[in-house]
């Protein structure tokens, strides 16, 4: 989407929006920077959420995040 033009026709399909819209996404929804897939953000504050949700029992250790995620974690 960020280097083809024909990608921004497939978007504009598959999300069933007019082309116009679809050039926006890249730009103002979807800015490459947010999409990386080795970035990874805001763990601590799903965590917290996980916990007061009681979905997990406590905050997941670095050994476990370094399982659950295979990427670099900054």
């Amino acid at each position: 989407m960020y280097a083809d033009k024909a990608a921004i026709k497939a978007f504009a399909d598959w999300a069933r929006v007019p082309e116009a819209i679809a050039r926006l996404a890249p730009d103002d929804y979807y800015p490459k920077s947010n999409v990386l897939p080795d970035r990874i953000e805001g763990l601590d504050l799903a965590m917290a959420d996980a916990v007061a949700f009681k979905y997990i029992a406590a905050p997941l250790s670095k050994e476990q995040l370094a399982t659950l995620v295979l990427a670099p974690l900054k």
